[in-house]
C-alpha cells in the first residue's frame, strides 16, 4: 500500500483509510471491511479498495461456534484462510462491474502486485473519468428537466392569461348586449315619465331614470376605454390547473 500511496500522491490523488461505520451490530463493521479499508480520491471521486491475502484452496468453513472468537478481519470470511503470502487489491464491488475489465489486482506466479499498480491506477483513473461523465450527464439531465419545467410553467401562464382575456371579453359582450336592451328600455321609460301627471310621482321616476342613465354609461363597455385587460395575479394553484393542458 505504501507504493500505491506514493504513486497516487505523485499523481495528485489522495489515498486514505475508509471511514469506519461504528454500530451496535458486528455486521456493520464487517460491511466496512468488505467494502474496502482504503479509498482513493481522484478529482473528487471516491473509490474504495479492499486489501486482502489470497487464500489457498480447500479452506475449511469457519465454525459458527468459534467465529465470535476470531479477529474482526477474519469474521468477514466464510472459510478459514489458507495463507499464501499473495496479496490482492479489489475495487469495491458496489461501485460497478465493468465488462471486460478487471476489478482484482493481485500477486501472480510471475507478476508481483507492485508491478500491477500502474494498471490499478489506470483503471481507477478510467472509472473516475466515467463517474465524472455520469455525474455530468445527470447534471445536464437535471438542467433539462428544470428547463422543461420552467417552459411548461411559462406555457401555463400564457394559457391562464388567454383564458382570463376570453372571460373578460365574454363579460363585455354580456354587458354590451344588456346595455342595448337597457338603452331601449330607458327610451320607453323617459316617455313614460314625461306622461306622468302626478308631480311627486314624476319627480321620483325622474330620479330613477337619471340613475339608470348613469348605470347604462358605466355598464356599456363601448362607453369606456378599450384596452388589453390587465393580466391576472398568478397563484401556484392557478398554474397547476393549467399545466399539461392544450392551448385554449
Amino acid at each position: 500500500m505504501h507504493a500505491l500511496a506514493t504513486e497516487a500522491e505523485r499523481r495528485g490523488y489522495e489515498l486514505t483509510h475508509s471511514p469506519v461505520r461504528h454500530g451496535q451490530y458486528a455486521s456493520e463493521n464487517r460491511s466496512t471491511i468488505a467494502d474496502g479499508q482504503f479509498q482513493v480520491i481522484i478529482e473528487g471521486h471516491e473509490t474504495r479498495l479492499r486489501l486482502q491475502e489470497k487464500s489457498g484452496p480447500a479452506g475449511k468453513p469457519v465454525p459458527s461456534s468459534t467465529s465470535n472468537n476470531l479477529a474482526l478481519w477474519q469474521t468477514v470470511r466464510q472459510t478459514m484462510l489458507v495463507p499464501t503470502g499473495r496479496l490482492m487489491i479489489t475495487i469495491n464491488r458496489d461501485q460497478g462491474e465493468v465488462s471486460g475489465r478487471s476489478s482484482n489486482f493481485a500477486d501472480g506466479a510471475t507478476v508481483r502486485l507492485e508491478d500491477r499498480l500502474p494498471d490499478l491506477l489506470r483503471e481507477l483513473e478510467v472509472r473516475s473519468l466515467e463517474a465524472a461523465r455520469a455525474q455530468e450527464a445527470l447534471r445536464r439531465a437535471d438542467q433539462e428537466r428544470e428547463r422543461r419545467r420552467l417552459e411548461e410553467v411559462e406555457h401555463a401562464k400564457v394559457r391562464l392569461r388567454e383564458v382570463h382575456r376570453g372571460e373578460v371579453l365574454e363579460e363585455q359582450i354580456k354587458a354590451w348586449w344588456l346595455a342595448i336592451q337597457l338603452r331601449e328600455y330607458l327610451v320607453a321609460m323617459s316617455e313614460h315619465v314625461d306622461a306622468l301627471e302626478d308631480r311627486q310621482e314624476q319627480q321620483d321616476a325622474q330620479s330613477w331614470l337619471s340613475w339608470s342613465r348613469d348605470y347604462l354609461t358605466k355598464l356599456d363597455p363601448l362607453q369606456g376605454r378599450l384596452a388589453m385587460p390587465t393580466d391576472p395575479v398568478v397563484r401556484p394553484a392557478d398554474i397547476k390547473a393549467f399545466l399539461n393542458r392544450s392551448d385554449p
